[in-house]
């Protein structure tokens, strides 16, 4: 299918070249013959990457306009009109809007007085599109398939990886695999087991808190790379002149000064869980304490942290003693993927509140 508007070049260049903010709306007329035209198996309108975006118009063959909207924070959402419960007209206005809670789809006839406006909100859907390094946008999943872990290479360069949430996601999972485990050893199986699910547990915190702290970015949500920068400096280093030099730095990488701390200098520890705590607050003012997790869970959550510092350093066998009771503490290891779970679902709704 062919541009059917002069208009929408010029709206693809615009999403292409301004970032994207978590929330917005577009709104263009269409002019074509072909849409409302059940004899045809229908196309592509317009597909934009912008940063973490992807949006996407199809004229389906039913005929049916599909609005595509996908990011990091949101995943893949569909919101779809049946094009033939209206009069057919040579031009429609065109409206679509994105937010983390919703998008919705707008079909007006305007060339047909008095014809039936339609409209759509968007449901979660296992058909995505999503950019790779590179800026390609490619299809991920379809109906029905529902990919877990996606990772695409060329050579040594990662071109296309999970999501933040994605990665949580398969954590859980392999979690969930190891915990229904059995073994003939007895006590010495359910230590190693309970140790070995925790391990991956804050591994999987680690990955998800460095991705999601980049991904905001990529969605439009600026950080105050300056707050950040007083908390990363190095003694060494003028905590004044950081920002600037690092921003230069990342620039010739290809990468913001986010990326550049985070993924190539490694100057957090996100497998502290104080750290992490305070990267998230001084980059995007995002308070743990306010996420809605009791005080006492976050003290457990500690409590797992430390043990877990044993685990890889002591013992891989070594025993969590929770409140001078060696039973409590098997207890709270057995709690300790609910624990995580919960706290990342709050960290994770959170997220999709800042910049709306």
């Amino acid at each position: 299918m062919k541009h059917l508007s002069e208009a929408i070049p010029e709206i693809v260049k615009q999403m292409a070249t301004h970032q994207i903010r978590p929330e917005g709306t577009i709104a263009f007329k269409l002019s074509s013959e072909k849409l409302f035209d059940r004899d045809i198996d229908g196309g592509v309108i317009f597909e934009v990457g912008s940063e973490a975006h992807v949006f996407r118009l199809v004229r389906e063959k039913e005929p049916v306009l599909s609005y595509y909207h996908w990011s990091p924070g949101t995943g893949g959402r569909v919101a779809r009109v049946d094009l033939s419960s209206t009069t057919e007209a040579a031009t429609v206005q065109i409206v679509f809007t994105w937010h983390p809670k919703k998008i919705q789809l707008f079909v007006v006839p305007v060339s047909t007085p008095g014809a039936k406006e339609l409209f759509a909100e968007g449901q979660p859907t296992s058909r995505t599109f999503r950019t790779t390094k590179h800026g390609e946008i490619v299809q991920v999943g379809d109906e029905g398939i529902k990919l877990l872990d996606i990772r695409l290479h060329i050579g040594d360069i990662p071109i296309l990886l999970p999501t933040a949430l994605e990665n949580w996601q398969a954590t859980e999972k392999s979690c969930d695999v190891l915990q229904r485990g059995k073994s003939d050893d007895g006590y010495m199986f359910e230590v190693v087991k309970n140790n070995s699910v925790l391990t991956k547990l804050i591994t999987g915190f680690e990955t998800y808190c460095k991705t999601r702290l980049i991904e905001l970015e990529k969605e439009g949500v600026q950080p105050d790379l300056q707050q950040l920068a007083e908390f990363l400096a190095f003694k060494s280093e003028d905590k004044k002149t950081l920002v600037q030099v690092s921003i230069q730095t990342a620039h010739l990488m290809g990468a913001s000064a986010l990326e550049l701390w985070l993924n190539h200098q490694r100057r957090i520890n996100f497998q502290e869980f104080d750290k992490a705590k305070k990267a998230f607050n001084k980059a995007y003012r995002l308070k743990f304490g306010e996420l809605g997790v009791s005080g006492d869970d976050i003290a457990k959550l500690k409590v797992l942290f430390t043990h877990r510092h044993r685990v890889i350093h002591v013992s891989p066998i070594a025993t969590l003693i929770w409140n001078n009771d060696p039973a409590s503490g098997k207890q709270l290891l057995v709690e300790a993927p609910d624990l995580f779970k919960v706290f990342i679902k709050k960290l994770h709704e959170a997220t999709l509140s800042l910049g709306v």
